[in-house]
């Protein structure tokens, strides 16, 4: 099962295979954001994550103040509105695909809503989108998460960075995943690229076939049993360039709480998307992992008779695991099609319904009815299209991200960029540092040697109305400070919300002379003038290591006292089987148990199932940062001085080391041309 905490945030969940009526193998949640004053806290073993924090309350996209004081345009909004058939955009939903045999929902939440992204923008601007764009590679996008940066890559010192897989190839798609990653990878110029480019499918196009109702055999997916690599040099293809990703606030997080007034700020954010032409990707707990099944939870009411409606709701926190793209709403759906009919007598637990009408239109990665690939027998859905219904106040909904690109570049004759940044560490998890002493972060790079123009600068941010400044340092080789040099450009932006942003610079006299260092310096402060640093972080191999420890306590006195207690009722039985009675059998069954000799021997059984059961726990990879001196600063003030300076950014990434964390670079990157 994902790990997800009661508070709705990033974090983890996986794919349901829609063929297997299992789940898939989960990761773990997001890290606490952090405050901290000083550099000296920054740095110290208090600052970091520790390994019992990585699964926590905290949010890193959370803002300060009042949470029904989100961010909105405050136009009035269309009573229903869907990307499948809209004025503005005609039909910008790509069709409906088929996840199997992996658990890579992640993946293809955030192309869905990418792909929609794409053909939104470029309807609305009138240029023409050519075919392969339409459909692009999710195999891609979650093979090179679990894939480093290989040992003899070029780039910029970086070379074995990422998330390493302790999965068999053969089996690293079913490491479950976040949307975060795709704002991880394609900010970093990995992906996407196109579904010709990278199939989802086996190199050998092994076909996995299944029997229909009258016994005749059918392709139903691609077989797992395939080779299912992505060669390395499909790793840096990149169709479109990311302008930006938005993360929105978790309506989940209300809900829960009943905060109708933030739940109905949260799913206005979602809509403002949605009407922007952006498809929104989400998690969500979904309960149900075959076409028709019903399962013992029931959330969703996909019926086989007059009450089939295909809603979905959660009625309790039951923690996200699965991963699907919002393209429209639909404020008038009723509360009435929700909560699944009593097969026997037909009556619905009102409990089992949400409190209120409204629903969002959701695409599912569950195929639909039609043919091999993405086809299944019967569809799964509404009309078996593989569209459902989800309410609004659905307390799981987790995580909405939205995906923009740089559409223009389909047109343009220059699409080469070049991408100076050091952050390469795919991650759904965000160490974040607020302060309201000035805190800022930079980067250093050096350029080509033949010089560079600098087009676009990016970052991240973790707060809704975030103002961003960039500058930009000339420095000579014996500057030692990011800041230490020539100011030739600042520039100012204000993003609405959290997540990946990019500011492109309005004209080419930005250039940098060959071998020339320069910096990108970037101070933030949120919507209340609080500074903010932020950078993404993983559970590293000795994270883990310590993880599996405090798991295989844990589990150790789980299993023994299970396993005492099936001895010394079994024992007990027996006694009272030769004729003892019920509290003599009892009496002695006690003594046995203590015995040493049995003892030792459950002791000895509830390691051993220990050991399994935490290494079923723990995520299926770790993470290996690369941080090397000279690349990264951070800027602070002394708490015993007052005084303010730089400190190079591995202090931070050694301290986090120490307990088991890797601390990526702060994401600040520039395009150069």
């Amino acid at each position: 099962m994902s790990i997800y905490s009661s508070r709705r945030k990033p974090g983890a969940y996986m794919g349901w295979a829609a063929a297997s009526a299992i789940l898939l193998a989960g990761v773990l949640g997001t890290p606490a954001a952090a405050d901290a004053e000083t550099l000296a806290q920054r740095i110290s073993s208090d600052y970091v994550p520790t390994v019992e924090s990585i699964v926590s309350e905290g949010d890193p996209f959370a803002w300060t103040g009042s949470p029904v004081a989100l961010m909105s345009n405050g136009e009035a909004l269309p009573a229903a509105f869907d990307l499948r058939d809209s004025e503005a955009y005609g039909n910008a939903v790509t069709p409906v695909k088929f996840q199997n045999p992996w658990g890579t929902c992640w993946a293809f939440g955030v192309v869905a809503a990418s792909e929609t992204s794409i053909l939104s923008e470029a309807h609305a601007k009138g240029i023409e989108v050519p075919e392969a764009l339409t459909d692009l590679s999710e195999r891609q996008l979650a093979w090179f998460t679990y894939h480093a940066l290989p040992d003899d890559a070029d780039a910029d010192g970086q070379a074995g960075e990422g998330l390493i897989s302790l999965l068999d190839d053969s089996e690293v798609l079913n490491s479950g995943g976040f949307m975060l990653y795709g704002s991880s990878l394609f900010s970093s110029g990995i992906g996407p690229t196109t579904e010709q480019s990278v199939p989802y499918r086996g190199k050998q196009g092994i076909i996995q076939t299944i029997k229909d109702a009258e016994g005749n055999e059918i392709d139903y997916c691609y077989s797992a049993d395939d080779d299912w690599s992505v060669d390395e040099e499909d790793r840096f293809e990149q169709t479109l360039e990311l302008e930006e990703s938005v993360q929105l606030p978790s309506p989940g997080t209300y809900a829960l709480n009943e905060n109708w007034g933030a739940v109905d700020a949260a799913n206005q954010a979602i809509k403002e998307q949605l009407l922007a032409g952006r498809g929104v990707t989400i998690a969500f707990c979904a309960d149900n992992s075959q076409p028709g099944q019903i399962s013992e939870t029931a959330f969703i009411n996909p019926g086989d008779n007059e009450t089939e409606t295909w809603a979905h709701y959660t009625y309790y926190d039951a923690g996200a695991n699965h991963a699907v793209t919002i393209v429209g709403w639909d404020d008038t759906y009723s509360r009435e099609n929700f909560g699944n009919p009593d097969p026997e007598t037909g009556e619905v637990n009102e409990a089992h319904r949400p409190q209120r009408d409204g629903a969002w239109i959701v695409k599912n990665s569950w195929g639909s009815t039609g043919e091999f690939p993405n086809g299944t027998p019967d569809g799964w859905g509404t009309d078996g299209s593989g569209y459902f219904y989800l309410s609004y106040d659905d307390p799981t909904i987790s995580d909405p991200q939205a995906f923009d690109f740089k559409v223009e570049s389909i047109e343009s004759a220059d699409e080469e960029y070049y991408n100076h940044q050091y952050d390469y560490m795919p991650s759904g998890d965000i160490q974040t540092v607020r302060s309201e002493s000035e805190v800022r972060v930079a980067n250093v790079f050096t350029a080509d040697e033949n010089g560079e123009m600098i087009s676009t600068l990016g970052c991240e941010t973790t707060s809704p109305g975030t103002e961003v400044t960039f500058e930009v340092y000339l420095l000579d080789d014996a500057a030692a400070l990011p800041d230490d040099g020539e100011l030739i450009r600042t520039v100012k932006r204000d993003f609405g919300w959290g997540g990946y942003h990019t500011v492109e610079l309005e004209d080419d006299s930005l250039i940098v002379e060959g071998g020339q260092r320069f910096s990108v310096v970037m101070p933030q402060q949120d919507q209340n003038g609080i500074y903010r640093a932020s950078w993404e972080v993983g559970t590293g191999m000795a994270g883990r290591e310590a993880m599996r420890q405090k798991y295989y306590d844990y589990y150790v006195g789980v299993h023994y006292r299970a396993i005492r207690d099936q001895y010394l009722y079994d024992k007990c039985d027996e006694l009272i089987a030769q004729g003892l009675d019920e509290d003599t059998a009892w009496e002695q069954a006690m003594a046995w148990v203590d015995t040493d000799e049995v003892h030792d021997e459950i002791y000895g059984l509830a390691e051993t199932m220990a050991e399994t059961t935490a290494e079923r726990t723990l995520p299926s990879y770790y993470a290996n940062a690369v941080v090397n001196e000279g690349e990264s600063f951070l800027f602070s003030e002394d708490e015993e001085t007052g005084e303010a300076s730089w400190a190079d950014f591995m202090l931070v990434a050694e301290a986090a080391e120490a307990n088991g964390v890797e601390a990526d670079n702060p994401c600040i990157n520039a395009h150069v041309r």
